[in-house]
């Protein structure tokens, strides 16, 4: 996996417009068919974040797998890019400063879980609103279950090519972790002309039964790190960091 941060300068106010207007620059600049690809694949093979500080924005698209390097890689790790211009956003043109490439192996990735010991407590900063689709609807409030199976799901997706559970380790999981604090909100994400409601903030997660189990958690939301929790991730939504 490759985590790909476009570093430019920030003349305006920072909005959420800015994630599917990324999305749309990246959709403008590959091929028509591997965006149709894209849009057409059940499992995706790609995430995205936008963010901000007082200086600059931070663009990322993260490459979970080869399907994703193969699409992205001329753009984004072999193109020199000196600006990324989105027409419809406040501020148009963003001039890149430096580009960041970062890359996590499956070894690496695993490592900890085989031979660290983890914390058994993680805070989880949540940077862009999570939901997630329940019986068709979204559900936006911060739920284990919900969080865990999807990341399951997208770990699966990404190194086995398959989105199947397995529902007595999620079981487990969620037997053994809880949620002991949270400072959270609701936050309306733009796509397109519909507002999807999700949840911004930070919570922190307590665990306890043996050390493999919760190596194997945390390890799964390392990975969320790049590939973003709920829907949407392939906008900007979802995206989270884990506070050291």
């Amino acid at each position: 996996m490759k985590k790909v941060t476009f570093i430019c300068n920030k003349k305006q106010k920072f909005s959420y417009h800015l994630g599917p207007q990324f999305h749309g620059w990246l959709m403008e600049n590959i091929s028509e068919e591997a965006a149709d690809y894209l849009h057409e694949s059940k499992i995706n093979c790609y995430s995205i974040s936008v963010s901000n500080d007082d200086k600059n924005v931070y663009f990322t698209i993260n490459l979970l797998n080869e399907v994703a390097e193969k699409i992205f890689s001329y753009l984004v790790l072999d193109k020199e890019i000196d600006k990324i211009v989105l027409n419809n956003s406040i501020q148009k043109e963003f001039l890149v400063l430096n580009k960041q490439i970062e890359e996590l192996t499956a070894k690496q990735l695993t490592r900890n879980f085989y031979e660290g010991i983890s914390s058994r407590e993680v805070v989880v900063d949540i940077m862009s609103p999570i939901s997630f689709k329940v019986q068709g609807d979204y559900y936006f409030f911060p739920d284990l279950e919900l969080m865990f199976r999807n990341l399951m799901q997208k770990y699966n997706a990404t190194f086995e090519n398959t989105n199947i559970v397995d529902n007595d380790l999620l079981q487990e999981i969620l037997e053994n972790s809880k949620i002991v604090s949270y400072k959270v909100q609701s936050s309306y994400y733009p796509i397109h002309k519909a507002f999807v409601p999700g949840t911004i903030g930070r919570i922190k997660i307590r665990f306890k039964g043996n050390q493999t189990l919760t190596n194997y958690t945390q390890m799964l939301l390392n990975f969320g790190v790049f590939s973003g929790i709920g829907v949407k991730t392939g906008m900007g939504m979802g995206h989270i960091s884990i506070a050291k």
